[in-house]
């Protein structure tokens, strides 16, 4: 699935509406962030920008984080099919929903799974949620139904293929949930064949559930896919597709800071009918970088290690936009444009030693 096509889809889609970036009001945009337990911004100051600095945090997650079924679910918005909805007050969020035969009589394994399933979570610093150790007075598919939709993941034992299994695992699935399967080996010839062709872990013992589990949770990185969000697990994930998301960012960065060069700076005149929207544009690509720095190279809670350049990044871009404010709707003089391309240039080299700084923070 294109990636970038899906995200184009939605941002057109929210376009559509002329008066959305106008309004300091929680929006589809907000949404979809929440229901993929994502921070939003806060609505201080102009609501563009909020609106603007959202729908990027979600670009950046559509890009790097986003499993299939939710990006599936993301492009049906374009089509005007709804999120399916969550309970915040559900007793799975944020754990993990464990789907596995609970029925002794048909499965002897049962202790087995749970006491396995559980432990190899626990080690890999997730909370195991059994639906049948819940208690409540509500339906049982009701309740079902909303674990599955709140849970961070699922995990699905199908040994002696329990149908109500295979039936979790698949709405789990329609919901845009990562599911892992894991299933007894004496029993593994019977799952089903289509999904047999995916990744199972295939176990002999509770030992060897348990330490197979934990490793295929550690090694899959589950935790970047599994549809909630954490700037300081993702400050702490680094690796080197991540390296190249941020190479990405910082080479479309270059490219329409150079543009705005181009067109404004070369040119004898700031020839847009608009000149406030520079400033507007510059801001968003301003935003653009920094977070490529703060979500992905840096620790978030501690950007102290960075005071300096930070500081003088900061100097850099506050420099060069005063300088664009004086001359906007002016005739530039050559003293004027080389002031700018100074300016420019300092905040291009403030810039890259910020990003490549960050990232020796973490190496």
């Amino acid at each position: 699935m294109n990636r970038e096509q899906v995200f184009n889809e939605f941002a057109k889609y929210v376009e559509n509406d002329s008066e959305y970036y106008k309004n300091a009001n929680h929006g589809i945009i907000e949404d979809v962030l929440a229901w993929l337990n994502i921070p939003s911004e806060v609505f201080i100051g102009d609501p563009s920008f909020v609106h603007a600095k959202n729908l990027e945090k979600l670009h950046l997650y559509i890009q790097n984080q986003a499993t299939e079924e939710q990006l599936k679910l993301i492009y049906g918005l374009t089509k005007n099919i709804q999120l399916p909805k969550q309970s915040p007050m559900s007793e799975s969020v944020g754990k993990v929903f464990v789907s596995m035969p609970m029925n002794k009589n048909k499965c002897s394994y049962v202790d087995d799974i749970r006491s396995g399933i559980a432990d190899a979570l626990i080690n890999a610093g997730y909370e195991p949620y059994f639906l049948d150790k819940d208690s409540h007075n509500d339906n049982i598919v009701n309740k079902m139904i909303d674990g599955i939709a709140t849970c961070r993941f699922l995990i699905a034992d199908l040994t002696s293929q329990n149908n109500g299994v295979y039936y979790e695992a698949g709405y789990a699935k329609a919901l845009g949930k990562t599911v892992i399967f894991s299933c007894k080996k004496d029993d593994f010839d019977n799952v089903h064949f289509d999904i047999r062709q995916t990744q199972i872990v295939v176990w002999d013992d509770v030992d060897d559930l348990k330490s197979k589990m934990e490793n295929h949770i550690r090694n899959s990185e589950i935790k970047e896919l599994d549809g909630s969000y954490s700037e300081e697990k993702l400050s702490k994930t680094i690796s080197k597709p991540v390296y190249g998301v941020r190479n990405k960012v910082f080479e479309g960065f270059w490219k329409k800071i150079q543009r705005i060069n181009d067109e404004l700076i070369d040119a004898n005149v700031f020839s847009r009918e608009d000149p406030n929207s520079i400033l507007f544009e510059l801001e968003i690509v301003k935003n653009s970088v920094f977070d490529a720095v703060k979500y992905y190279d840096a620790n978030i809670y501690d950007l102290k290690i960075l005071k300096f350049d930070y500081e003088m990044w900061v100097g850099s871009w506050d420099r060069f936009v005063g300088l664009l404010k004086r001359y906007l709707n002016r005739p530039l003089s050559d003293d004027a444009r080389t002031n700018l391309g100074d300016a420019l240039s300092n905040f291009k080299e403030w810039t890259s030693r910020l990003i490549d700084d960050a990232r020796k923070e973490i190496e």
